[in-house]
């Protein structure tokens, strides 16, 4: 990486100074590997920033200051594969012409790792301006503040990393002879029907332009006080007020859908919705005609919506209050309280105007294909394969970027910028000059958390042996994807510390945590089903129910001058003097996680969405479950008994994130000593022990049971844990100091 910095200091008077900083970073680009085979997934990834800052501090006098502030940034990152010369159409003739250069996605059920190509590069950049300005007045016992900041984003938007050079997906449907009425079926072999080419899924490489421009303003403005009630009470409060225009490309080059339906248009039940001023739709500019023809479109105008849909958040209203108290009068005790109600802003590149991705615009714009195979009751006769690499785009009419039924991406009209409400009560207690403890009880609850792209074209009730095509709601659409702000979380934290601050060669710090955090919404994508997303309410995924911290520094008494041999010297305190003992180490429970099953869908059963596994009523969950560390037969951690697959064509009813993984604790330990040598040197030893007692932390466990219904495959190591992490690591060195 190549780094310049340059930085001005000027003070233009006694009551004016200004300061600037420039930055710049180049990075040479650096691979990663996306797959196992080398030459297939290996990913180029570069970036240059560039940022000029600058700020004037002005001050009206001994009680009243102003500072304002301006900066710019410029973020350009690239990303691109080693296949990026490779025409997608020399594979497949069928496959639209594209920008996007590269091999296609390859995933296949139970094999991890399949390769991913990135495709052809393409920097995005991304712009923001800021400027703030922050006033100060100190009057008595009041310290008023108030202030007001803006930001301008630019961002080019990057098509999704992963469909733009197409995918194929392959489950074992048909090595599993799900194809064949009558006969005996298996969970085949994914890995089989890739060799074969036989695809349960497929989808077109993005087609069109690269990339356009999205942009965003944010406001802020806040005022508050901070008043010194007594001595030894103190408090603040204040007010803030946020504000954030929704993500927006210049020309309203966007789709939204009709959930409603007011167009009322034959042979659909939702829409598409243009942003047109008019009672008929027309061809927009920019847009692709194939796509404008295929499906069924609306204005704006007769759907009821605004030319822009999106309905801007302006009630983002944040008070905040917050409490210092020495009840005893003296400075060994403190007290403090606070809340607040605290806004968060949507991102640029998480789910915002990812509209201009569907038809009729080619942003990016990816067809997808399913394979139409029948449930077992309704197969007559012999299926063949319909998706496969003679034929990967089937039912696209001469063009595959017009699929029958293409998957969607939208952004909530109603989207409201994530809330939450936060407090904490702390107490802090001295024990005389060295030992000091402290208390605390952190909550919050938010509301409008976003899901990112969560499954909205899901039914109420599921259909036996009907395609799950002909169950979505939202018709004549596949997967309809929304970023919706639907979410919620509880967080309960009890922490307490205890310090002892460096004394008569001895120092502590220990921190303990408990946490209880509830919500209902995944890292990715959406609930299991949105029609009833509390039911995905349950523990907070990566979160430690108990978590122990402590480090510590103690020079041991031995050597010339200390307790113990205090009479040593030369060579006897050399050796046996002067040592130091320090290091961190943590104790741990174990990161919830959730059961699923070997969904019976590749075993010919159709039209089955599949999702969480049913909980056993009574079964203990955690039975049989084994110690040790042998990752290699696997140690059993949960009671698979305690699960069960659903009954076919319904979700299962166990509850989110319910079982926990196993805890984990480390020990990292320092020795050190110093020399003293003579003209005022130092030379100074240190061995570090990382993982000093060697423990090996197993991971989660396997979370899928079987489904050994109608020829399904075993799950011999469901509940099993099957890797881990942690080994002693020595360093030693030596350092001179001079």
């Amino acid at each position: 990486m190549n780094s310049e910095d340059a930085r001005i200091d000027y003070n233009a008077s006694s009551r004016d100074r200004i300061f600037g900083v420039y930055a710049q970073r180049n990075t040479n680009p650096w691979f990663t590997s996306n797959g196992y085979a080398p030459d297939y997934g290996e990913g180029r990834s570069t970036y240059k920033n560039y940022s000029v800052s600058a700020s004037e501090t002005h001050t009206f006098n001994a009680t009243t200051l102003n500072v304002f502030r301006v900066a710019w940034g410029d973020y350009i990152q690239q990303f691109s594969g080693q296949n990026g010369d490779f025409n997608l159409q020399s594979l497949f003739p069928s496959a639209p012409a594209t920008l996007f250069q590269g091999l296609p996605g390859i995933s296949a059920t139970g094999y991890d790792g399949l390769w991913h190509d990135v495709g052809t590069a393409y920097p995005t950049p991304q712009w923001d301006v800021e400027i703030t300005d922050d006033f100060t007045h100190i009057s008595g016992r009041h310290t008023f503040k108030a202030g007001i900041d803006e930001t301008g984003y630019k961002i080019f938007s990057r098509h999704t990393t992963g469909t733009n050079t197409g995918t194929f997906a392959f489950n074992g449907k048909w090595t599993g002879n799900a194809g064949w009425p009558g006969q005996p079926t298996s969970g085949g072999n994914a890995f089989a029907d890739f060799l074969l080419g036989t695809a349960s899924s497929s989808a077109t490489p993005g087609i069109g332009v690269y990339a356009k421009m999205v942009y965003s303003r944010d406001w802020g403005t806040y005022i508050q006080d901070t008043w010194q009630v007594r001595p030894n009470l103190t408090i603040n409060y204040g007010l803030r007020y946020e504000y954030q225009t929704p993500w927006q490309y210049r020309n309203q080059e966007v789709t939204t859908i009709d959930l409603n339906n007011v167009g009322g248009i034959a042979g659909t039940n939702s829409p598409l919705v243009l942003p047109q001023s008019s009672a008929t739709p027309t061809l927009p500019v920019g847009a692709d005609p194939s796509l404008f023809a295929a499906y069924p479109f609306e204005t704006t105008q007769t759907a009821g919506l605004p030319l822009q849909y999106v309905t801007p958040d302006k009630n983002n209203f944040a008070p905040r209050v917050g409490i210092a108290w020495r009840p005893f009068g003296g400075t060994n005790t403190v007290i403090r309280a606070g809340y607040g109600i605290y806004f968060n802003f949507q991102p640029g590149d998480v789910g915002s105007r990812v509209d201009a991705w569907d038809p009729p615009w080619v942003l990016g714009y990816t067809a997808s294909y399913a394979t139409s195979l029948p449930g077992r009751t309704k197969l007559k006769s012999p299926y063949l394969p319909d998706i496969t690499f003679s034929d990967p785009y089937p039912g696209a009419n001469g063009n595959s970027s017009v699929a029958a039924h293409p998957s969607l991406t939208f952004f909530d009209q109603n989207f409201k910028n994530a809330s939450a409400q936060e407090w904490n009560l702390t107490v802090e207690h001295q024990f005389g000059s060295t030992w000091a403890t402290r208390v605390s009880y952190v909550g919050s609850q938010t509301h409008h958390i976003p899901y990112n792209a969560g499954a909205l074209n899901v039914p109420v009730t599921q259909t036996p042996d009907a395609p799950l095509q002909a169950q979505y709601p939202l018709q004549p659409w596949g997967t309809v994807n929304m970023t919706r702000s639907a979410g919620k979380q509880n967080f309960n934290q009890l922490q307490m510390a205890i310090q002892h601050r460096f004394a008569s060669g001895f120092s502590v710090n220990a921190n303990y945590q408990y946490t209880r955090s509830l919500d209902n919404v995944p890292t990715s994508g959406g609930p299991q089903n949105w029609h009833f997303a509390n039911l995905d309410y349950g523990n907070s995924e990566f979160i430690h129910r108990h978590w122990l911290t402590f480090s510590y520094i103690y020079q041991l008494p031995v050597g010339r001058g200390q307790r113990w041999l205090s009479g040593l010297h030369g060579v006897g305190d050399a050796v046996l003097g002067g040592w130091q003992v320090s290091g961190i180490s943590h104790y741990a429970t174990g990161t919830p996680f959730s059961v699923g099953y070997s969904q019976a869908g590749v075993k010919g059963i159709v039209g089955w969405w599949g999702g969480r596994a049913d909980a056993v009523s009574g079964a203990p969950l955690y039975q049989g479950q084994q110690t040790g560390h042998d990752i290699v037969n696997g140690v059993q951690w949960f009671n698979t008994g305690a699960f069960a697959p659903p009954a076919q064509w319904t979700w299962g009813n166990s509850a989110r994130d319910m079982v926990f993984g196993p805890g984990s604790y480390n020990w990292d330990i320092s020795v050190m000593k110093t020399f003293s040598l003579p003209e005022q040197l130092h030379l100074q030893f240190r061995s570090d022990f990382l993982d000093a007692f060697n423990h090996f932390n197993l991971s989660n466990p396997n979370g899928t049971i079987a489904d050994t219904r109608d020829g399904g495959n075993a799950q011999p190591n469901a509940g099993r844990i099957l890797g881990g992490s942690g080994y002693r690591l020595i360093q030693l060195s030596l350092r001179l100091q001079f």
